[in-house]
């Protein structure tokens, strides 16, 4: 279902204001009367006075839509769509991404394929999966069960590669020696192979070690973390700040209620040193901002749609500047004691 809102030219702006007004209102109206209707295709023809208002439209019609259930996607062809305009792209562009990108079919299909380990976080493959299934971005990667297999793998992604260890009893790798960076060459992934599957054995005696991951190397960027937990009262809670190694030491960390709208996950990232950095500061370029609302957003909805999660954490995802996205390059997944997941037969991303 679209609405086209062309209208003849020239025609006052407090004319084209009315237009675009009531033909969404209508639409939206027509939608919610359509039984048949699952998706809701909203397109604009540039207006180039599109202010404010025109963003409460949005927000308005996100929520109608997403109250009545139905998808909205984002027109292209001969439309242009109102994520054209400045004003109005971040907001509709974390819109469509949101109900066009999120697939918590394939995330339960891949929590229901999972291992979990005692405590009962899931192996990292399995997570990767349910943060794709979200539109999070990650790595190039596969699995290795062998140092050959580590080697065929990173011949295939090219080098640079990170080598890292691949269990569900150890979330966090790098406190036992668990990754490398940067390994150049084949022979150097064979040593890194080895090195992390030995300090992992050495460190937790009787682990499962499923092998470890061959991951391409992100480009630099700002690191931040974002996630989110269960809370007994309050329900799923959302999670950003300054991520790697520095969220522990500064403690630069803040939490909203799922599910967040974008106004309030731009709020929730800007009450934090890591969201104002992401502006540029100190002659550093400026992040891409909307590539870290949309993941919020994304950790938000799947913190809500997956209630068998007791925690999820990226960290580091790695924002690359303005326009050029972000990488979830490490994912902690845990599940309830009493949702543990069944063991998986190994699989390798594409």
């Amino acid at each position: 279902m679209t609405t086209n809102t062309t209208a003849p030219q020239p025609l006052p702006t407090s004319f084209l204001r009315a237009a675009i007004s009531a033909r969404l209102a209508w639409g939206l109206i027509l939608a919610m009367a359509a039984l048949g209707a699952g998706v809701v295709l909203y397109a604009s023809d540039p207006i180039p006075w599109a202010n404010s208002d025109s963003v409460e439209y949005a927000v308005s019609a996100r929520n109608l839509i997403r109250g009545a259930g139905l998808g909205l996607i984002q027109a292209s062809g001969r439309f242009s769509p109102v994520t054209h305009f400045p004003p109005l792209y971040p907001l509709v562009l974390a819109t469509s991404a949101w109900f066009g990108a999120d697939r918590p079919d394939l995330a339960q299909e891949a929590l229901a394929n999972a291992r979990a380990g005692d405590d009962g976080f899931i192996d990292p493959d399995s997570a990767a999966w349910v943060v794709s299934a979200y539109g999070l971005s990650v790595p190039a990667e596969g699995l290795a069960r062998t140092p050959e297999e580590a080697v065929a793998v990173a011949n295939r992604l090219g080098y640079p590669v990170a080598v890292k260890i691949a269990s569900p009893d150890i979330p966090h790798k790098s406190d036992f020696g668990g990754v490398r960076l940067s390994v150049m060459t084949p022979s150097a992934v064979t040593e890194a192979f080895q090195q992390v599957t030995s300090a992992a054995w050495t460190a937790r005696p009787g682990v499962e070690i499923l092998g470890a991951t061959i991951q391409a190397m992100a480009g630099p960027g700002q690191d931040v973390i974002i996630g989110a937990v269960q809370d007994p009262q309050f329900g799923a809670l959302v999670m950003f700040g300054s991520g790697g190694i520095e969220v522990e030491g500064l403690g630069d960390v803040a939490f909203a209620l799922a599910p967040l709208t974008i106004r309030e996950a731009e709020a929730l990232i800007d009450g934090t040193w890591a969201g104002r950095k992401l502006h540029g500061v100190r002659g550093q370029p400026p992040a891409d901002r909307e590539a870290v609302v949309r993941a919020v957003l994304a950790i938000g909805q799947m913190a809500i749609d997956l209630p068998q999660l007791a925690e999820v954490e990226v960290n580091p995802l790695r924002v690359h500047p303005e326009g050029k996205g972000a990488l979830a390059l490490d994912i902690r997944m845990r599940v309830h004691s009493e949702q543990k997941v069944n063991p998986p037969a190994l699989r390798e991303k594409p």
